[in-house]
């Protein structure tokens, strides 16, 4: 997963959430926005999902933080080649 600033890497994910780690800090209640890369979607081509969710727990680590996030929407991208890199588009607070 990607957003603006940074990256993390997605342990779990749902309809209504996901679970994913990552250096930077996230505080509970603050709003984010970031791109999931589902690799697997279609063979040879990733789908790109643009959610909007809320940070509902965070826990610390040395070096990587656990963030769990309440995904809130979501926008289906179109289908792209796997040579192109994703764009970050929202930012940890």
């Amino acid at each position: 997963m990607k957003f603006e600033g940074g990256q993390g890497l997605t342990r779990d994910i749902s309809a209504s959430g996901t679970f994913f780690t990552t250096e930077w800090p996230f505080r509970v209640g603050n709003p984010i926005r970031f791109t999931l890369e589902l690799e697997h979607a279609e063979p040879g081509r990733r789908q790109e999902v643009t959610c909007e969710g809320t940070v509902v727990r965070v826990e610390p680590g040395l070096g990587e933080h656990g963030v769990a996030v309440s995904i809130n929407s979501y926008d289906l991208g179109q289908l792209a080649e796997r040579s192109g890199d994703s764009t970050a588009i929202a930012s940890p607070e």
